[in-house]
């Protein structure tokens, strides 16, 4: 009798699994998927608390775009003897050269 409750939880384990890797196991297909939805696409409606970020950050790229443009587009100051050595390299340090900003080390 105890043999056959083992074999029966047995077959009923080896059962569970092929059925969930039947239905669990294999991704979907490309055509059942849903398609991933970009961020920069995604419009929120106006009653959604993230619209006026999403607009915020709409203007803002259009700007910065805008001024790319525009500084592509002015011809840029022939070097003199002096800034062709430089490459670019002024006083000022970068950003990523100061120390990190937090609390004071203990002595």
């Amino acid at each position: 009798m105890d043999r056959d409750v083992i074999i029966a939880v047995i077959i009923a384990v080896f059962g569970t699994a092929l059925v969930g890797s039947f239905y669990f196991g294999d991704s979907p297909s490309p055509a059942t998927a849903s398609p991933a939805i970009d961020p920069m696409q995604q419009v929120y409606a106006p009653n959604d608390i993230r619209y006026a970020i999403q607009q915020k950050e709409l203007k803002e790229r259009e700007r910065a775009r805008k001024r790319k443009v525009v500084q592509s587009s002015s011809p840029s100051p022939a070097p003199e003897d002096g800034d062709a050595a430089d490459h670019g390299v002024t006083d000022h340090p970068s950003v990523t050269d100061h120390a990190p900003v937090g609390e004071p080390d203990i002595e």
